[in-house]
């Protein structure tokens, strides 16, 4: 199923693309359409995935209320999937990273190692998050034609490094067709046909169907 289930849409900053403005705008606003689907740990999902712990000195004990398993900081998204944009435009999604622990500590996303994608913050990131308080990243993609992109944010923070996982997919074949086929009453030992239709709901893709029998 696309989107996954569960996810919820989160509404990006949209600038240029090869669409009118006007329509995106009025796209956007049609019964809250976005281009783009996020999920949370607090909708149920578990947190980002530790990939390395920082290296702690003998002279500074690392002493966190936040179990190990968990990293420092809780990141919104810890997922982002852009299901449909245009390539020339410019799509900003922000991602809010807010610390758990009892006390100050420092955070920071990497820069993307695709150039596709780029990450910036208003906040200087050598200064502390509160407890409890977040710190704002916005993630901006300049898509350049369609196709599959992905890149994963790296998040450094005082203890462990995480990873924000981003996809954003090309062109897809949309296949609709019949939930089921009913062919009623039919004659024994004689061949019984239906029509029905297969219909390609997505964009001007051409795919082949091979039935199994």
């Amino acid at each position: 199923n696309f989107p996954p289930p569960s996810w919820t849409r989160c509404l990006p900053v949209i600038e240029g693309g090869m669409r009118s403005r006007e329509k995106n705008r009025k796209k956007r606003a049609s019964r809250g359409w976005s281009p783009v689907f996020c999920k949370s740990s607090s909708s149920g999902y578990m947190d980002p995935r530790i990939v390395s712990f920082v290296e702690e000195t003998a002279d500074r004990p690392f002493d966190s209320k936040v179990p190990v398993s968990q990293p420092l900081f809780e990141a919104k998204p810890n997922e982002v999937l852009i299901d449909e944009y245009d390539p020339f435009g410019t799509y900003k999604i922000n991602i809010r990273l807010r610390n758990r622990d009892k006390v100050a500590r420092r955070v920071q996303i990497e820069e993307p190692t695709s150039h596709y994608f780029s990450i910036s913050t208003k906040i200087n990131t050598k200064n502390k998050v509160a407890p409890m308080m977040e710190i704002l990243y916005t993630l901006t993609f300049k898509p350049r034609k369609k196709m599959d992109y992905e890149v994963d944010l790296l998040v450094v923070t005082e203890r462990e490094r995480f990873i924000i996982p981003v996809r954003a997919g090309g062109d897809r074949a949309y296949l609709t067709l019949p939930e089921e086929l009913s062919f009623g009453g039919c004659p024994v030992y004689h061949p019984s046909k239906r029509t029905f239709l297969l219909n390609n709901s997505g964009p001007k893709i051409k795919f082949s169907i091979y039935p199994s029998a």
